[in-house]
């Protein structure tokens, strides 16, 4: 993986970088820091290990980014 995928949230944009990933389970590298990110079964992403460090529907944007562009 490892190359920088771009999203732009609330006006803003952002480069993350997937670190490693499974059938429901991402981590990425944003901000200088690690991220799990976990897709439910109700298809919702969440951050992993109940962490909130950063906006929920954040999470879900990227979630879906990533879902779109590696077919998960």
């Amino acid at each position: 993986m490892g190359q920088p995928m771009r999203i732009t949230f609330k006006d803003k944009d952002f480069v993350f970088q997937i670190i490693t990933k499974d059938a429901n389970e991402v981590e990425i590298l944003i901000n200088g820091d690690e991220v799990g990110l976990i897709k439910n079964e109700h298809m919702i992403w969440t951050q992993k290990d109940g962490t909130k460090s950063l906006d929920p529907a954040f999470v879900q944007a990227i979630g879906r980014s990533i879902s779109l562009r590696l077919r998960m």
